[in-house]
């Protein structure tokens, strides 16, 4: 019998995740920096850590966003927001493109 291709990707994407560093801070919600190649696990949820670890770690890897892709999309949401709702959508942006991607 063969391992069909995905599960032996998802296996090695977990287990050789491309390269990053792992910082715990006090933050809402766990989240990837793409720019830094960090994962940043919230203390919050550390009791659950190797599902938001590996979560993440897809972030870094499966998903295919670069600096420009994030940036395109961080414009269309905002340009299609009324001006009440940009500035929130600005303070906030880090919060609102991890769900969105999520």
């Amino acid at each position: 019998m063969q391992v069909p291709r995905k599960v032996v990707e998802e296996v090695r994407r977990e287990e050789n995740p491309p390269p990053h560093t792992v910082i715990v801070k006090r933050v809402p919600t766990s989240y990837t920096d793409l720019q830094k190649r960090e994962v940043v696990l919230a203390e919050a949820q550390l009791n659950m850590v190797d599902w938001v670890y590996r979560h993440e770690v897809k972030h870094l890897s499966e998903w295919p966003r670069t600096i420009g892709k994030m940036l395109y999309h961080e414009a269309k949401i905002a340009a299609s927001l009324p001006p009440y709702l940009r500035e929130v959508f600005k303070k906030y942006r880090r919060e609102a493109m991890n769900i969105v991607y999520d």
